[in-house]
């Protein structure tokens, strides 16, 4: 006898994969909207000193090819999930990852702004990221929790 899967381990996967998305989005936003606020110094790194910085940058770099491709993989997963469950959701999350991959490349052009320019609008794709993540678990929340609710079949 075959068993249905289980709609709370897409549920789980699928939040983790918006915070994985978001949280880091909206942290290096926030990260380049402060460098844009803190004085340089003479080596080009802001006040925290060069270490911080160089530290901060090779995290990014090694988190940016992961970070890129999960919007694709957040659409998919999340699409799967609402199906099973929510029938009427999957459009709504579809809209929600597509307006999260509109702030992507606005995240790395912060990155190539360079201190003098990077600043208010950095802090407005973070603000960006923080409201697609925050829709995006809405969505996720707002759909029932077991299989076959959302279209009259009884739960599993």
């Amino acid at each position: 006898m075959r068993r249905s899967p289980d709609p709370g381990r897409g549920r789980r996967a699928s939040l983790t994969l918006v915070a994985c998305w978001a949280i880091p989005g909206a942290a290096f936003c926030g990260w380049q909207f402060y460098q844009g606020l803190v004085p340089t110094q003479p080596d080009g790194w802001a006040t925290p000193g060069g270490t911080i910085g160089a530290a901060v940058a090779n995290l990014v770099i090694a988190y940016a090819l992961f970070w890129l491709c999960l919007p694709g993989v957040l659409l998919i997963v999340g699409i799967v999930q609402l199906v099973r469950t929510a029938r009427r959701s999957w459009p709504l999350w579809a809209a929600a990852v597509v307006a999260g991959i509109g702030l992507d490349p606005l995240g790395l052009w912060s990155l190539g702004t360079g201190n003098d320019r990077a600043g208010w609008p950095s802090l407005a794709v973070s603000i960006g990221y923080l409201a697609v993540g925050a829709a995006l678990v809405a969505i996720l929340l707002a759909a029932p929790r077991t299989l076959g609710s959302a279209n009259g079949r009884p739960s599993v």
